[in-house]
């Protein structure tokens, strides 16, 4: 959000690149929000925030839709700069679920919701994760 303050920030994660994610709130006049943001290489980025839009699942269904993201959850990262993260989605066609981003395209993993090819639902996540 450029003009942005941050106001408070969750825990970060650090690689052996000395890359660091984090989820951060940030204030703009009255308005305040989670952003998950990428420190590398002496440029901060934003990779997402709360009210951008949230990729869909990868499925035939037409309807299927992505939503916007809410809130997340503690990121994790690899050696790589890919960066796993647990997030809530508003008016999707899944609740939540797990997105990686970085040196990745954002996408969606997997979703709550979503149904598994022996037709149980995955109902939650949680919200420690871990990518290698």
């Amino acid at each position: 959000m450029p003009g942005g303050t941050f106001v408070e920030f969750d825990t970060p994660m650090l690689n052996d690149n000395d890359d660091i994610a984090f989820v951060a709130s940030v204030r703009r006049a009255r308005d305040t929000l989670e952003m998950l943001h990428l420190y590398r290489a002496g440029k901060l980025v934003k990779l997402v925030a709360e009210g951008d839009p949230a990729p869909r699942l990868a499925t035939s269904d037409p309807v299927a839709r992505g939503g916007k993201f809410g809130k997340f959850g503690v990121p994790a990262m690899n050696q790589k700069g890919v960066i796993a993260f647990p997030a809530t989605v508003d008016h999707g066609s899944v609740l939540g679920g797990i997105f990686v981003a970085g040196t990745r395209d954002l996408s969606l993993l997997v979703g709550t919701g979503q149904i598994t090819a022996n037709g149980n639902m995955l109902v939650r996540f949680s919200e420690h994760l871990a990518i290698d």
